[in-house]
């Protein structure tokens, strides 16, 4: 049997604020895009099983405009294929918190050939093929549910969406554990949830994003996008990288001992080795002062806003040292700003922000202005 695995989509994802000329979110429209990119390589490469592990929504309730057109794009889809099975499995984004509300992934069932696994762990016998499903909220069941291949099943498919034992951060849910899940017994284990492809064993893949919709898209800048194909007879398996949007992570600038124009000519020289334009880009300027960042060339950098999709400087206020027999008693201390305070806070506070730039300049403002309050 040839399978394509594919995962976390997150269509109806939005980020920041340029529009196609249809008035669609610019980066929603991306990640429908990569989708449509994947599913017609799908196509080429004919399968016999195609999975989904988790969510292909990036919300529970989308908005209709997405929903009717994924519903279509599915639809064309599955009668392209003559109905092959495809499997789409619940992750945590679309999957309702309350067991009463119903998922949107319950309207997918209804197209030929797509069957849905979003309530528990479910078992789908397709042809000569079981595939044993822990969507988002089977996980809790794992530990208590016998996790093993069918001995009257020619091929056995495990799909799970959460995150194994080692892998990226858990939020929310304890780790799963790999003994559990790892087994070369399947023929395929099929993941979900963890947005970077990575091959966990010659039967074990987590097939990555489609896009880069992360709240830390930064740490993703370096590792493709795609899906990827599996052949339970031959076990030979392959990634497909699809085309996304570009994000690039300049080399980040240790501002400590430079002055606001020696950093200004470093954030110039970083944007000159790369095309930015059209792209999401991060700059960070580490232990930066609060005088060298009230002297940066805005002009400059409102100029590299326009060229980039999304331009973010990350500034970073000076580290903290830690303290000393010495500088507890205040002798030889750094004095730290009340503006270097503030910075430090607001970068923390609003880490996930797309406007945290923004708003660290407001506050930055207000204490400039209450300073020239008092000193007049």
């Amino acid at each position: 049997m040839k399978l394509c695995h594919i995962s976390d989509v997150h269509l109806g994802y939005r980020a920041y604020h340029r529009s196609t000329p249809g008035g669609v979110n610019l980066r929603e429209h991306d990640v429908y895009t990569a989708f449509e990119k994947a599913l017609k390589s799908v196509l080429d490469l004919s399968p016999d099983l195609v999975l989904i592990t988790g969510d292909l929504f990036h919300v529970v309730r989308p908005s209709n405009r997405t929903i009717i057109q994924v519903f279509l794009l599915l639809s064309r889809f599955q009668e392209r294929r003559e109905g092959k099975p495809l499997i789409i499995i619940g992750g945590n984004h679309e999957t309702p918190r309350s067991v009463d509300a119903d998922c949107i992934l319950r309207l997918f069932k209804y197209i030929n050939g797509i069957s849905v696994a979003y309530t528990g762990i479910e078992a789908l016998d397709i042809e000569d093929a079981r595939i044993l499903c822990i969507p988002a909220r089977g996980l809790g069941e794992i530990e208590k549910t016998e996790i093993a291949p069918s001995a009257d099943a020619k091929v056995n498919i495990l799909t799970v969406h959460g995150m194994l034992e080692g892998i990226g951060a858990q939020y929310g849910t304890a780790a799963i554990s790999r003994a559990k899940i790892l087994n070369s017994n399947w023929d395929y284990v099929a993941m979900g949830d963890y947005h970077i492809y990575q091959e966990l064993a010659p039967n074990a893949t987590y097939a990555g994003s489609t896009e880069f919709t992360t709240t830390n898209i930064w740490e993703e800048a370096n590792s493709p996008k795609g899906f990827v194909e599996f052949d339970t007879e031959k076990k030979e398996l392959k990634f497909h990288q699809i085309e996304t949007r570009r994000v690039i992570d300049l080399e980040p600038i240790e501002a400590a001992d430079m002055s606001a124009d020696e950093i200004n000519r470093h954030i110039s020289e970083n944007v000159a080795k790369v095309d930015i334009t059209s792209a999401i880009v991060r700059q960070k300027v580490l232990d930066l002062s609060y005088s060298s960042r009230m002297n940066l060339d805005q002009k400059m950098v409102r100029q590299l806003r326009s060229e980039a999709l999304f331009y973010y400087l990350d500034l970073r206020p000076p580290r903290r040292k830690a303290a000393t027999a010495t500088n507890v008693r205040g002798e030889g201390s750094a004095r730290v700003t009340l503006e270097d305070e503030w910075m430090e806070f607001a970068l923390t506070k609003f880490q996930t922000r797309p406007d945290r730039a923004e708003l660290v300049e407001i506050g930055l403002n207000y204490l400039k202005k209450a300073s020239e309050k008092e000193g007049a």
